[in-house]
């Protein structure tokens, strides 16, 4: 989460590289674009992207590797910025070229977003149709990757009403994570499982995760799901008074991190969250004030969902907030 020495250590690899090392110079570009983004140069790091997209076209043929990463680098850029349109193009590109090189990698990650825009702009049944191919292979490039992808699905699947294919989806992750013993899976399958329990109402074990889990260190979140925004999101639900005191040190924090590192997807969420919780502590006008501020956000890239499984207590509050024009028409979507 250093986002300085991250930048800098990019470029420094991109010093050492040899010019035609173009595999490890693509992944360091996805470095460094990313770290661009968490110091809030976000103009920074598409122009350097786009730079080294245009030095590259002429030869995409031949190194096809190299023009996928300046994409993922891209897709990255785009998901913390929270432009899901911009996302949703670069990542069909991306899904285009990864499939005709055959670079499963590659793939991966643009299935992983192109399934991010359609859950979080509402349309739900195609993310199954983006992840289908993925979920059917053998082989899994990224652990990680796939992982989210899997939590995206389990929300849709949950989302339309099709809660034993979700609960069929939270075991399969955590049957792979258990089977390779990777530690990091561990800990999103235990998520998933505890963000369904929530949405299924059975808070005695989503609360037993939540007793558990440590959000410290927080992370960057680079991908489809942050485990501390599912943390705020039960202790609200909860609503007890040892719940409200954790919830009430824990999202000032979430707030100050997220704008500390540029993420906009996740700062977006955390304003909402505090407009809920504040809205049950009697602060209305907070309330009024935090989910306008997430509603700007948002609203470029036409974030729904974000809004809608935090649940129907936001809509007071929405009703109560002085838009007009394009805001008005977006904030009628997602009532």
């Amino acid at each position: 989460s250093d986002g300085e020495a991250a930048a800098r250590t990019s470029r420094q690899a991109l010093e050492l590289l040899p010019p035609d090392d173009m595999a490890e110079r693509g992944y360091a570009i996805i470095l460094l674009g990313a770290s661009l983004q968490m110091i809030g140069d976000s103009k920074g790091a598409k122009d350097m992207i786009y730079s080294a997209m245009a030095e590259a076209s002429a030869r995409v043929e031949d190194r096809p590797t190299y023009m996928t990463r300046l994409l993922a680098a891209l897709c990255y850029v785009h998901w913390m910025g929270a432009d899901l349109k911009e996302l949703e193009l670069v990542a069909r590109d991306l899904e285009r070229l990864s499939t005709r090189a055959a670079l499963w990698e590659a793939l991966n990650v643009a299935l992983h977003f192109k399934a991010a825009c359609h859950y979080h702009q509402n349309r739900l049944s195609a993310v199954e149709d983006d992840l289908r191919d993925l979920l059917r292979k053998k082989r899994i490039a990224s652990p990680e990757l796939y992982a989210h992808s899997l939590i995206s699905l389990g929300m849709a699947q949950e989302a339309l009403g099709n809660s034993d294919d979700a609960l069929n989806t939270s075991e399969s992750l955590r049957d792979l994570a258990f089977r390779t013993q990777n530690i990091d899976l561990i800990g999103l399958s235990e998520v998933l499982a505890a963000e369904l329990a929530v949405r299924q109402g059975r808070m005695v074990e989503a609360l037993s995760w939540a007793r558990q889990y440590d959000p410290e260190p927080l992370m960057a979140e680079h991908s489809f799901f942050a485990p501390p925004v599912c943390l705020a999101k039960i202790l609200i639900w909860d609503d007890t008074a040892a719940s409200r005191k954790r919830a009430q040190a824990l999202l000032p924090r979430l707030e100050d991190y997220y704008s500390g590192v540029h993420n906009k997807r996740f700062l977006i969420e955390t304003l909402a969250l505090r407009a809920s919780f504040s809205e049950k502590t009697g602060d209305t006008a907070i309330a009024v004030e935090q989910l306008g501020r997430a509603v700007s956000l948002a609203q470029p890239g036409g974030f729904i969902r974000l809004f809608v499984d935090i649940g129907p207590e936001l809509v007071p509050l929405l009703n109560r907030l002085e838009i007009k024009g394009e805001k008005l028409r977006y904030v009628g979507r997602i009532l």
